[in-house]
């Protein structure tokens, strides 16, 4: 079963994405917090991270570099969650695999999940990992 570490600092989302993943045969943990990530990252060794861009006392784009130049999670695919329009282009910036806009249909999300763990699966293969 593929592990999805979701961070959002809004608890409402949070439960929602972590019954709706659970339901997709997703094994889901969830973080309101962004210091409780990186810990959370080397304990729980999740295949992707769902990120919320615009967090209270952080920034998700930010994060998401921190991520993807830190090399023990650098291939750990990220996808970008946002209410606003104009995230996208800073977001991929940011180096996330993947954009998804707020509110969001499921199936739409569980494309995009399954085409990162894919498209991860595949350069690990490639890598010899």
């Amino acid at each position: 079963m593929k592990k999805i570490l979701v961070l959002d600092d809004d608890e409402t989302i949070l439960e929602a994405l972590e019954d709706a993943l659970t339901c997709l045969n997703y094994e889901v943990k969830t973080v309101k917090e962004v210091k409780s990530l990186f810990p959370l990252l080397e304990a729980y060794k999740p295949h992707l991270l769902l990120l919320d861009f615009m967090l209270s006392n952080s920034n998700g784009g930010a994060i998401c570099h921190q991520i993807k130049t830190a090399p023990t999670f650098h291939n750990l695919p990220v996808i970008m969650m946002s209410g606003y329009n104009d995230v996208n282009e800073l977001s991929q910036k940011s180096g996330c695999n993947e954009f998804i806009k707020k509110p969001f249909d499921l199936m739409e999300l569980d494309k995009k999940i399954r085409a990162c763990l894919e498209s991860n699966e595949n350069a690990e293969l490639m890598n010899g990992a």
